[in-house]
């Protein structure tokens, strides 16, 4: 019988060892008196804290544990998060978290490709008045090398058949990319239409 509190045990572990290795860095600063480095460090941390904060507030605390879980599983990307304003829960239904579940497991598997240190952007926002509206948006920073093609590759061809067939996708994608090597994924739901039970 498989143990109900594994999974959490193991997000639990990766969370203390990013967390481990954040006092590693401010223990470095400290013992090169460096004190610029120390000053940037903590308010990188005090920045962190108040976007899981936003995170939580805004997305509620299934949704919150889901993204940081995801993010534990991708060593060496730095993930930030853009949150709108005001409360964002009634936007997700039960469908569109299963897909948003199920394409964060296609995003880790792109991001595994890709196989080096890199910045991540993810936007979630209200795409209208309408409490039900959403939009999303994936921001991956210079992905122009093989791996990178090949980061994109799993996005384009795995997402394809969630993006296709299940009963949570958002109506509208938009993939975008520039010369620089950067990509964009872009869905949006409506208040009507595929994502609406």
């Amino acid at each position: 019988m498989k143990d109900p509190y594994a999974s959490l045990g193991e997000f639990l572990r990766l969370r203390r060892h990013a967390f481990a290795n954040e006092l590693q860095l401010l223990y470095g600063y400290l013992a090169l008196d460096d004190r610029e480095g120390l000053r940037r460090q903590v308010e990188r941390l005090a920045r962190r804290i108040e976007q899981e904060k936003r995170l939580q507030d805004s997305l509620g605390d299934r949704l919150f544990f889901l993204l940081l879980d995801w993010e534990c599983r991708i060593p060496g990307i730095r993930v930030r998060y853009e949150v709108g304003e005001g409360d964002l829960r009634p936007a997700w239904t039960p469908a569109r978290i299963e897909f948003f579940r199920r394409w964060l497991r296609v995003a880790e598997r792109a991001l595994a490709a890709w196989g080096t240190e890199g910045d991540l952007e993810v936007s979630i926002r209200a795409a209208a008045p309408s409490p039900r509206a959403l939009a999303l948006a994936f921001r991956l920073r210079g992905a122009a090398n093989e791996s990178g093609r090949r980061a994109r590759e799993i996005l384009e061809t795995e997402g394809k058949p969630l993006l296709k067939t299940h009963p949570g996708r958002p109506r509208r994608v938009i993939f975008t990319r520039t010369s620089s090597g950067d990509c964009t994924l872009h869905l949006v739901w409506s208040t009507q239409g595929r994502s609406k039970r």
